[in-house]
């Protein structure tokens, strides 16, 4: 896996005091990585920053947003064309975890492990690497189609 020069990470969470804690645990974690860590209080807030800015790396949801059903908050972020990888931040890896993650999410950190610096950094550098593979991947698929179109042509 190649090392991040920087990574963008946006903080979905209706309390500033989870964004600011995110941002110490990764500052403290992401050793020659440099953070930029923004933040949206509501889901609307982070739809309007994924279309409009430039687009994070990864999105880290606090499942207890008040707006709707964590897995109804995760299902609108990944429909956001061109989304992140979204990682869910739960209360307890429960039911509502299991949901996110159902629902589109690619991993659930427990807000206590949030203490472990190292869980949520390395949880955010493999949603990135497998995002980035996954998109490879994609463009190798169309790229194969185009050529297989291609050569049916001559035939």
């Amino acid at each position: 896996m190649d090392e991040l020069a920087a990574t963008r990470v946006l903080v979905v969470a209706e309390h500033a005091d989870l964004a600011a804690r995110v941002g110490e645990v990764l500052r403290a974690a992401a050793q020659g990585t440099e953070v930029f860590l923004e933040e949206a209080t509501s889901l609307t807030d982070a739809a309007r920053r994924l279309v409009g800015g430039p687009a994070p790396d990864v999105l880290l949801l606090d499942l207890d947003l008040s707006e709707m059903a964590a897995a109804t908050a995760v299902t609108v972020l990944v429909g956001v064309p061109a989304a992140p990888p979204v990682i869910a931040i739960a209360t307890s890896v429960t039911d509502a975890g299991r949901a996110a993650v159902a629902a589109g999410a690619s991993d659930v950190v427990d807000r206590a492990e949030l203490r472990q610096s190292d869980r949520l950094w390395r949880s955010i550098m493999m949603t990135i690497e497998r995002h980035r593979r996954r998109l490879q991947f994609e463009e190798q698929g169309t790229q194969l189609v185009r050529a297989t179109t291609q050569l049916a042509h001559l035939a």
